[in-house]
């Protein structure tokens, strides 16, 4: 939306995401009406380009209004496994990517209880993505915490770790005939 709201005015958007996803598109119009006729044009228009979410995104914003505690344990672990790449620290990493590895495990397992639909495996999985991705990403985050998230995230790849510097790997030693060979290969 275009505009600042006080805190007394509802937020569309927050009321277009807390509706049932079979009521989305109706209640989409019913919001794009009330704006226009409120003179929020931009608003509305803004409103009226957002499509009816994908079943995970529809789970993961259930489980942002319906589990907040667990959705923000999910994005403090993502915020620990972020300090954890900081640190440099291989055991350290290797932890924080258990424990975010969990927390989505923990809410993919919630999802059907908080959505009301039932998940199939490949359903299961991009929801799991999504919640990955979005606990991984500042701007999703916040869109996820307040149960408004638009679309699925895909895994970033490699980009995501930019500049990002990780703990040098131990160096095998050499040792015994073959290390010698190998030492002579190099020098020749």
């Amino acid at each position: 939306m275009t505009r600042e709201r006080t805190r007394s005015e509802h937020d569309p958007l927050d009321e277009l995401f807390a509706a049932d996803r079979e009521e989305f598109v109706s209640r989409r119009a019913d919001l794009v009406r009330e704006l226009r006729g409120a003179g929020r044009r931009e608003d509305a228009e803004a409103l009226a380009a957002l499509r009816k979410p994908s079943l995970p995104v529809f789970a993961a914003n259930r489980l942002a209004r319906r589990r907040p505690q667990e959705v923000a344990a999910l994005l403090r672990a993502a915020q620990r496994l972020v300090a954890a790449h900081e640190e440099r620290k291989p055991e350290t990493l290797h932890a924080a990517h258990a424990e975010l590895r969990e927390r989505v495990r923990a809410l993919v397992s919630l999802a059907e209880e908080a959505s009301g639909q039932a998940l199939s495996v490949a359903l299961e999985q991009r929801l799991a993505t999504t919640l990955r991705q979005a606990a991984l990403d500042p701007q999703a985050a916040e869109l996820l915490q307040r149960g408004v998230l638009q679309h699925e995230l895909e895994p970033a790849g490699f980009e995501r770790l930019a500049g990002l510097r990780l703990p040098e790997p131990a160096r095998p030693r050499a040792s015994g005939a073959s290390g010698r060979a190998g030492a002579r290969e190099r020098e020749a």
